[in-house]
This record gives C-alpha cells, structure tokens and sequence, in this order.
C-alpha cells in the first residue's frame, strides 16, 4: 500500500483487476457472450491470503449486476503466473492484474470478453528504497528503467474482444 514512513516512496502505477481468457473460450456453442454466461464458465481464482482489499470474482459479479452469481466455484491458484497459464490453456476466466496480463492481451493471447475492470484500491506499484538513495545514479537508472516499462496506456480500459470471433 506505500506506507512507509521511515523510507523513500514513490508511487509508479496503480493497478486493476481485470477478466481475461483465452479466445476459444468466445467461439463456439458454447461461447461466453455476456457476463451472465460466466454462470456456467470455470472462473479461475489467485488467492493470495496475506493481499487484503484485491477485487475478487463475488466484486466482479455485484459490479456487473449480477450479486447472486456463484462466485465461489472453480480453480483455485495462489501463484498470479499459473493463474494466468490456466487462462492461456482455455481451463476458464481469470480475474487478473491488468498490469501483469497486458503482454498477453495486448498479443491476442489472452481477451477480455467484457468489463467492468475494477481497480485495485489501497495498492498500487512504488519504488521503495532509504531516504536518500533515490538521489544516487544506480537507484534513478532503476527508476527510470521501471518508468520506462509500465506501458504509459495501461490505465486505459482493454478493449472488449467480440464473441464467435
């Protein structure tokens, strides 16, 4: 969350969680459409017990208007790489950080078959070291390696991915 009083802070970037799966997962019969259609789809779940206030799948679905969706049901990961392996294999959806999705949507690999996109509040990305040393030429090259990147549009909404593509 950034709180550390007795060292240097910097915030780089917030972060939002986001649903994504792979495309075959909107063609077909089968295909999820609508956000409705998560009913019947694997949701794939990263659950970090020591992350407080991360949006999960039951905030996802009130934010879509659908407060009564089973939003317990499915895989359960708690490393974020093997969540979104799963996505990528077509096991279900993710509900994924953007930021460390966003080589895969923006590929194709992975599309988000519809929003909302939630923000992830109280935490966001920050450069942390002792006082004094974000002066030093090494720490501001990490700094500006670190700005240089976080994609400058990753706050912007992904774009929706069109069902029976």
């Amino acid at each position: 969350p950034g709180n550390h009083p007795d060292l240097f802070v910097e915030k780089l970037t917030d972060e939002w969680v986001v649903p994504l799966c792979s495309p075959k997962l909107l063609e077909g019969p089968q295909a999820i459409r609508t956000p409705a259609d998560l009913a019947r789809a694997t949701l794939i779940h990263y659950e970090l017990p020591l992350v407080g206030a991360v949006p999960r799948w039951s905030d996802w679905f009130e934010a879509a208007g659908l407060p009564d969706a089973d939003a317990a049901r499915g895989l359960r990961f708690n490393v974020a790489d093997h969540a979104l392996e799963a996505a990528l294999g077509g096991a279900g959806v993710a509900l994924a950080y953007k930021l460390m999705a966003l080589g895969d949507a923006q590929s194709g690999r992975l599309v988000k078959p519809f929003g909302p996109e939630l923000p992830v509040r109280q935490r966001a990305y920050y450069l942390v070291c002792p006082k004094g040393h974000e002066k030093r030429p090494k720490i501001r090259a990490f700094r500006e390696w670190l700005l240089s990147e976080i994609p400058r549009n990753h706050g912007a909404p992904l774009p929706e991915a069109a069902a029976g593509r």
